[in-house]
């Protein structure tokens, strides 16, 4: 029974990982993205501060979850 559990929990941290893996993957492609598309686009300061500030949201939120998630799992 003690080894279900333990191979239960190990799995779940085992997706957890790739869940994690996965997020931050997926935000270094958008942090990419964004900095391309300003090259291209040459926008001014207060459009790229905007951008950035969007994408510290959009990290922050996707942070938030993962350790919540780990948390739920520990």
């Amino acid at each position: 029974m003690f080894e279900q559990d333990g191979s239960a929990s190990s799995t779940k941290r085992e997706s957890l990982t790739s869940h994690i893996t996965g997020t931050i993957s997926d935000l270094t492609d958008s942090i990419s993205q964004a900095r391309s598309q300003r090259r291209k686009a040459s926008l001014p300061p207060a459009s790229l501060q905007k951008s950035m500030r969007l994408l510290n949201f959009i990290f922050m939120r996707k942070a938030h979850r993962c350790i919540i998630l780990y948390l739920s799992v520990s």
